[in-house]
């Protein structure tokens, strides 16, 4: 009786090992176990780290998320069976906590401009509880993109644009020097571009320029040196290329841009043998080198093309030389590349998931899937128009994890499955039976359903 009753006690033993380790696996999946006993699940107090889009902004600008740090909080748990708080970095258990009182931490030795999922969970006496889960980016310390020009009255004005997200001025540097402090712009505009005016130069001489950001408590390296030769000199960009885009139809235009006194560029363009060229857009841009031209352009035409570059700030406005000539015939069928974008939402890649896609019938991508992280990852495959696009997805762990989108030539999502883009957890991927129709601007097939929104 008594080793019948040992035997039984082991057992049970047994049986309660296995279930907390199932406990402590489970929450590696959010959404598998939440026991009777936990009141709640722990929150992450995320004001003043992210705001209602996911966005960082909030945390950089108050210090809660640095360059190699992120001070995070949570509610205090309150539950009686209280054992700690378990925090999680990428699936693997950083820091357990059992003083219930204790609700933040500091996680640090982070790599900037990194993105970090964290999970906070509560151990109670039979398991953990379901986790809250946050996702972080660190601060980028990436230093600015600097561009200069020199204008007509031969001073060089530098342009940058912020590549951090610390807050802070900028140090402009001349030959090593300190020469000016500029302001950032206060605002979530990724695109702002920053100007000054070096008015203390001399014609024809070099000078070399650094720009950094500089804050209370961190700043960036300093910028890649720019070598600035005073001289104002007006001339055209050399055209590299045109590219036919889609039936509709477009022409890419793409040139390079040697020359350091041009505040725009005109794109020149004529039909083959017609007497004269016309001007058909002005470009501007900080860092400008292409154009898509779509003005009344026609299937079976061949057209020339060439460029100027031009001072809009003298008056009256100055224009380069020509640049050289391309030309282009215009076709009823061009190849384009599309893509297959795949991610997972929990960051721990498709657990042996995987996706084929089709053109025609034909497998273009053959068991693509993403190996680990949370993506996304992307694949090339080449259409035309009319092209009917299938696939065949295959779930392998967790697929409700899974999501993937494929995007046209232009970057804009055709057709997605597993959620959005936004929200790839929101339902598991399935395969796409009734065929995409590539419409790459010109009407679908007859009798043909041209698709263009989520799987069918």
């Amino acid at each position: 009786m008594r080793i019948k009753t040992l035997r039984v006690a082991l057992l049970s033993l047994l049986l309660l090992l296995l279930f907390l380790t199932a406990c402590e696996t489970g929450l590696l999946e959010p959404g598998t176990y939440d026991p009777d006993n936990a009141d709640a699940r722990p929150l992450f107090n995320r004001t003043g780290l992210v705001d209602a889009n996911g966005d960082c902004y909030p945390g950089y600008r108050n210090y809660n998320i640095r360059s190699d740090r992120v001070s995070l909080s949570w509610a205090a748990s309150g539950d009686d069976n209280f054992v700690c708080y378990k925090l999680f970095r990428n699936n693997q258990l950083v820091r357990s906590i059992h003083d219930r009182a204790v609700t933040a931490w500091v996680d640090s030795n982070l790599v900037q401009n990194t993105g970090y999922l964290y999970k906070v969970a509560t151990q109670v006496r039979t398991g953990l509880s379901r986790a809250d889960t946050l996702t972080i980016k660190t601060a980028s310390l990436m230093p600015p993109d600097v561009r200069y020009r020199i204008n007509n009255s031969q001073m060089a004005i530098l342009s940058w644009k912020d590549r951090s997200d610390i807050p802070g001025n900028f140090k402009i540097y001349r030959n090593n020097n300190l020469i000016a402090e500029v302001p950032e712009f206060i605002g979530k505009d990724s695109d702002h571009v920053y100007s000054y005016q070096d008015n203390s130069v001399e014609h024809y001489a070099t000078y070399n320029y650094q720009i950094m950001k500089s804050g209370t408590l961190d700043e960036t390296p300093l910028s890649d040196p720019v070598s600035v030769y005073v001289n104002y000199e007006l001339f055209a960009p050399y055209l590299q290329t045109l590219t036919q885009l889609s039936l509709v139809p477009e022409v890419l235009v793409e040139w390079e841009d040697n020359c350091h006194s041009e505040t725009a560029f005109r794109i020149y363009r004529r039909a083959y043998g017609a007497p004269e060229f016309q001007q058909i857009a002005t470009v501007t841009g900080w860092d400008q080198d292409e154009y898509t031209d779509s003005a009344n352009l026609a299937i079976g035409v061949t057209y020339e093309y060439y460029m100027t570059s031009i001072d809009a700030d003298t008056t009256p406005v100055s224009e380069s030389a020509p640049s050289n000539t391309l030309s282009i015939n215009l076709n009823e069928n061009i190849n384009v590349i599309w893509q297959v974008a795949l991610i997972d939402g929990y960051g721990d890649g498709w657990n042996g998931g995987y996706l084929t896609v089709f053109v025609n019938g034909t497998p273009v991508l053959d068991t693509i899937t993403l190996v680990s992280g949370s993506g996304p990852a992307y694949f090339n495959f080449q259409v035309q128009d009319g092209d009917e696009i299938t696939t065949y997805y295959y779930a392998g762990g967790w697929p409700y994890e899974n999501y993937y989108a494929i995007l046209d030539h232009n970057g804009a999502i055709v057709a997605e499955s597993g959620g959005t883009w936004n929200n790839p957890m929101a339902s598991t991927p399935e395969s796409i039976t009734v065929p995409i129709i590539v419409d790459l601007g010109g009407p679908a097939p007859d009798g043909q359903y041209l698709y263009t929104g989520g799987v069918k």
